[in-house]
């Protein structure tokens, strides 16, 4: 670490954080390595009572959240920490440390307040907004703010949104003296199974995880047409087993891949799009996936091990119709696949992979074996340090430790605020029973359809989307939309898989899609270019969780036979989708052709057997279409040779 009293500005791309060097950037590190340590040591060795656990994860969280994000954008930077963060630091550990100390008694009194908990509790309820304004932004803040204006007075909303109202010591004592408030389950999820897996992932990177995953998808795709692209849907694939962030895909891989598919002859735009589609598809990705699965096995009851399963088929489909797009991007562009001598060696690629494989599958085994994740993740963090000592690449080493919990903590801070804001807007919900009365509306609205009902949530999840984290956007709609879903006969896993989708998909969905954003300033291209691209490619995502409404068995959820038709038949469907939105099959397409192949696609990804045989007739006849046009136009190619 560097002596400097001067901070330094960290990438725009990276993060807002402020970096800090000398006393202050020690200081931080020491508080990050402390958190990490105590997750580890809980993670392995038993958790604490709910309340404490979650207190210390809460206290960590703001402390870093007023010393590593300024209070405004443009505040200059200072080499110490300003007066005033010093005192929401101060004061942050003061309303944590009386839920440590007190606990026993608060539980006693099955949360009955005392004026020094009203006072307490008001102070972090305006502490946690503050460090979730600076850390994520103010549509999460404005979203809660509305709820607990809500909670306050309900006497003043219309019809069926009515209730009595609750005075403020009241609302105050359901966030801060309970486990249905600020201390309820996403805070909760983050402190048992979403920091542990940023740790994981952590651990991974410093051994060189991203540079050897990238290689080994370098390695198999790279020498196929358009292979940079393909490598970019590989990697992010492979690093979604990983960090489960699509914006941690997006930096890790896009400043390798980019410029690749640029190199090859691909638009910027387009290249940026690619990866922000692909980023997003990795905390679709089992066995990891995002911070939301874990807050689903809280909501639901279903173990995590099921949870990943019926991912498996959804996010294979959403990387097999990536692989298709680019696949027929390039052929419409006809570009040449990169030499295998300029490529990794797959050989090499892989022996080097090995070491950090080894903890992927470990933790896969683990959860098979019936082993919690927390302690799965344990056991894994633990055999990435050991394994990492089969090559001198990856060997682990003290300084890599440290970076890896530092890394950690910081890159926890914001994920850590949105979901425990997110709980003052869960415990509102609780306290006014706003859920259910959403759900009705939503039945009388759309009279019982689950077509309209589904379209409602997805409408309602890409609006919501637009100023919130995936996270936070499942753990919002979760409580009020689902049970509109499981009312009408859909099972518990696809109605809390669709509303996951939906809300990972705003990643990519204009007006507001960070991680297609965050790719453009990496390409050079214009932001929303660059959002447009991302959301054509992600396109089958958007159809994919109504394949599984109607076709539970894509979530596993069923017989063999119910599983492998819809399959069979959704894998022809992604295929037509893809060559529709690209313009490309065997040959180019004219705009009929691409509306014909796009009603085709729609026919195939309905799993009734009527829509299904529909699909595969004028798929087949397209096909031989395109083959016999494609085989003229080669004839023509070979003839203009001869004669030259």
């Amino acid at each position: 670490m560097s002596n400097h009293g001067e901070p330094k500005k960290t990438s725009e791309i990276s993060s807002k954080m402020r970096t800090f060097t000398g006393a202050t950037g020690l200081a931080i590190s020491i508080v990050g390595i402390c958190w990490s340590i105590f997750q580890f040591y809980t993670s392995g060795f038993g958790l604490l009572a709910a309340m404490p656990q979650r207190a210390v994860t809460l206290m960590f969280t703001l402390v870093l959240s007023f010393m590593l994000y300024p209070m405004w954008k443009r505040e200059k930077l200072s080499a110490y920490v300003k007066i005033r963060d010093g005192i929401l630091i101060v004061l942050s550990v003061a309303t944590c440390v009386n839920i440590l100390l007190n606990y026993h008694l608060i539980a006693e009194n099955l949360g009955i307040s005392n004026p020094t908990d009203i006072v307490l509790g008001s102070i972090l309820v305006v502490l946690v907004f503050e460090a979730t304004r600076r850390t994520v932004g103010l549509p999460l803040v404005i979203a809660a703010g509305i709820f607990f204006v809500y909670a306050l007075g309900g006497q003043y909303f219309p019809g069926i949104l009515q209730h009595r109202g609750y005075p403020l010591d009241r609302v105050i004592e359901q966030m801060y003296l309970g486990v249905e408030g600020i201390f309820g389950v996403p805070l909760g999820v983050m402190t048992t199974y979403v920091f542990a897996f940023l740790l994981f992932g952590s651990f991974l990177e410093v051994t060189g995880g991203a540079k050897l995953f990238l290689d080994l998808a370098y390695s198999v795709t790279g020498a196929l047409r358009g292979g940079p692209a393909k490598t970019a849907v590989a990697s992010s694939a492979l690093m979604g087993t990983i960090s489960g962030s699509a914006l941690a895909n997006a930096v890790t891989t896009g400043t390798f891949t980019i410029p690749l598919m640029k190199s090859v002859g691909y638009q910027p735009a387009f290249a940026a799009g690619v990866e922000a589609a692909t980023s997003t598809g990795g905390q679709l990705m089992p066995p990891i996936m995002g911070a939301a699965a874990f807050i689903m096995v809280e909501l639901t009851g279903i173990s995590y091990l099921n949870i990943i399963i019926s991912a498996a088929i959804p996010s294979t489909l959403y990387y097999l119709s990536l692989y298709v797009m680019v696949h027929q991007e390039a052929s419409r562009l006809g570009l040449r696949a990169i030499p295998k001598d300029k490529l990794p060696k797959f050989k090499h690629a892989l022996k080097a992979s090995v070491p950090l494989l080894i903890p992927v599958f470990a933790i896969i085994g683990l959860l098979l074996y019936g082993v919690t994740p927390l302690k799965a993740c344990f056991y894994a963090i633990i055999l990435v340090c050991l394994s990492s000592f089969l090559s001198k690449d990856t060997r682990i080493s003290i300084p890599r430790i440290i970076t890896a919990m530092v890394n950690t903590a910081r890159n926890a801070v914001a994920v850590s605020a949105a979901v425990t804001i997110c709980g003052v807007i869960s415990g509102v919900v609780t306290l006014t029973g706003i859920g259910m009365k959403m759900s009705i509306m939503i039945i009388d609205l759309t009279k019982g359809d689950i077509f309209l009902t589904c379209l409602m949530v997805c409408i309602c999840c890409l609006i919501l989307g637009m100023g919130l984290p995936t996270t936070a956007n499942y753990i919002v709609l979760a409580p009020i939309a689902t049970p509109a879903l499981i009312q009408l006969g859909l099972p518990v896993m696809t109605a809390h898989m669709f509303i996951l989708y939906y809300g990972l998909l705003t990643e990519v969905t204009p007006p507001v899609a960070l991680t297609a954003y965050t790719t453009a300033a990496i390409a050079g291209s214009p932001g929303m270019r660059s959002a447009t691209y991302g959301f054509r490619i992600a396109s089958a995502g958007f159809i994919l969780p109504f394949m599984f409404v109607y076709a539970p068995g894509l979530l596993c959820l069923g017989t063999f036979w119910e599983t492998i038709q819809p399959l069979s038949t959704a894998i022809i469907g992604i295929i037509a989708l893809g060559s529709s939105i690209t313009g490309y099959f065997l040959t180019k397409l004219n705009k009929v052709e691409r509306i014909v192949l796009f009603i085709t696609a729609i026919c195939l990804c309905d799993p009734h057997l009527l829509s299904d045989l529909i699909g595969i007739a004028v798929f087949a006849i397209f096909y031989w279409r395109q083959y016999t046009q494609r085989k003229k136009e080669l004839g023509g190619v070979v003839s203009k040779a001869k004669n030259l």
